[in-house]
C-alpha cells in the first residue's frame, strides 16, 4: 500500500484517544503534540471556534520554527526579520492602485499636518499656513 507511513496499527485497542495516537505515532516534539491535538478536533472542542483553533495551530507552528532558528544560532533580530508577516502575503493591486494608495495616504498626512500647524498658528496668533 502506498503511503504506508500514514497508517498506525491500533488493533490492540478498542478505542484510541488523541494521546494514544500521539504515542503510537511516535510524536515526541511537544509543539508537534500540541498541534496534533488541536488539529485532531478543530472547532469541536466546545470552548473555541474553528478559526481560533487554526490560529492556535499557526501560532504554535510559528513558535516551533522560531525555536529551530534559535537552535541554529539565529539571534532575536534575525528571527524577527524572518517571522510571519507581510512578506508572506501577495499584493494583488496594480501599480496604479499602489501609487494611488500611497498618494492618498500622503495627502491625508499633509492635510493633518497643515491643520495642526494652522491650529498652533491660530493659538499663537502669528503663524499662517498656506497650501491646499
Amino acid at each position: 500500500m502506498s503511503h504506508e507511513h500514514y497508517f498506525i496499527d491500533v488493533s490492540a485497542y478498542d478505542r484510541v484517544d488523541v494521546y494514544r495516537l500521539i504515542e503510537l505515532a511516535g510524536i515526541t516534539c511537544p509543539v508537534a503534540q500540541h498541534v496534533f491535538k488541536k488539529a485532531f478536533a478543530t472547532g469541536e472542542r466546545g470552548h473555541k471556534d474553528l478559526r481560533r483553533d487554526w490560529q492556535d495551530i499557526a501560532d504554535s507552528a510559528a513558535r516551533r520554527l522560531q525555536m529551530m532558528d534559535e537552535d541554529d544560532g539565529w539571534n532575536a533580530e534575525a528571527i524577527r526579520a524572518a517571522s510571519f508577516g507581510q512578506q508572506n502575503t501577495i499584493d494583488c493591486r496594480t501599480d496604479e492602485q499602489k501609487a494611488g494608495s500611497h498618494s492618498a495616504q500622503l495627502e491625508e498626512l499633509g492635510d493633518r499636518i497643515r491643520k495642526g500647524l494652522a491650529q498652533i498658528g491660530a493659538a499663537a496668533g502669528n503663524v499662517k499656513v498656506t497650501g491646499r
